[in-house]
């Protein structure tokens, strides 16, 4: 009888790590997301964002040292079918209280009428999309996969990242012709 409860509890030895390294539900979810979005045509990276909306204990820490509370999130880039001229890097940053705006930390753009020419299309973002950023050809939403994101959410999130930026390249055309009209 003493012999079987120490082989049980060595197999408990055993194979208690194996399944704690086992993927959990969420984990499974979340590869499914970014394998989908690869699919799709997306990079995937782990990145942070400024969090605009953090509570009044997480900026300044317990010594009186102000913070930068950041949003760890994953951002899902796509590369822009031409290379904006005049739209140089930025980045909109979203909050619960004020809705949409530029971070000030960045360089906002220099056509004041792209804010709220992506207005309509700010709305196709998922929910706990947290910010947008252009910068060096390529269009990212920083996201929070929360549930319950699926692949559905990774195709309407393409659909929103290619109608935005075929806005911005038309915004920056716009420019171009304006440049050129005043340089002539």
């Amino acid at each position: 009888m003493v012999a079987w409860i120490v082989i049980l509890l060595a197999l408990g030895l055993v194979v208690g790590p194996v399944l704690y390294l086992a993927p959990t539900r969420k984990d499974r979810r979340l590869a499914a997301l970014r394998l989908e979005a690869r699919r799709c045509g997306l990079v995937v990276e782990l990145n942070s964002v400024r969090n605009l909306d953090a509570p009044a204990e997480e900026l300044v820490s317990a010594g009186g040292e102000r913070r930068a509370p950041v949003h760890d999130s994953v951002s899902y880039a796509m590369p822009l079918r031409a290379r904006l001229e005049h739209l140089g890097p930025w980045r909109l940053l979203r909050s619960e209280r004020t809705g949409w705006q530029f971070d000030s930390e960045r360089e906002a753009p220099a056509a004041p009428d792209v804010l709220p020419a992506l207005e309509p299309l700010l709305a196709g973002l998922p929910g706990d999309a947290v910010a947008l950023e252009l910068d060096g050809g390529r269009l990212a939403c920083y996201w929070l996969e929360r549930f319950p994101a699926n692949g559905e959410t990774v195709g309407a999130l393409r659909k929103s990242l290619v109608a935005m930026g075929e806005k911005l390249i038309a915004i920056d055309a716009e420019l171009t012709r304006r440049l050129t009209e005043t340089d002539s």
